[in-house]
């Protein structure tokens, strides 16, 4: 199993959504995780500057959280 990676799953967030209204083909819609990773990504989006930051909510805004 890949180890986990903060900053790995931000940028793929980024890229299945690079801007508003937009999808490409293999586009994440669901996100499954225990507290911890949800923990950690919090905390990463908090290191984040403010481009990245938008960017990355933009992202996540479209996500189904589990």
């Amino acid at each position: 199993m890949p180890k986990f990676s903060v900053r790995g799953v931000w940028q793929r967030w980024r890229e299945s959504y690079p801007t508003v209204g937009s999808k490409p083909e293999d586009a994440i819609t669901v996100f499954t995780g225990v507290p911890t990773m949800y923990v950690r990504l919090l905390q990463g989006y908090d290191g984040m500057d403010p481009d990245s930051q938008k960017d990355s909510a933009t992202a996540a805004h479209q996500l189904r959280l589990m």
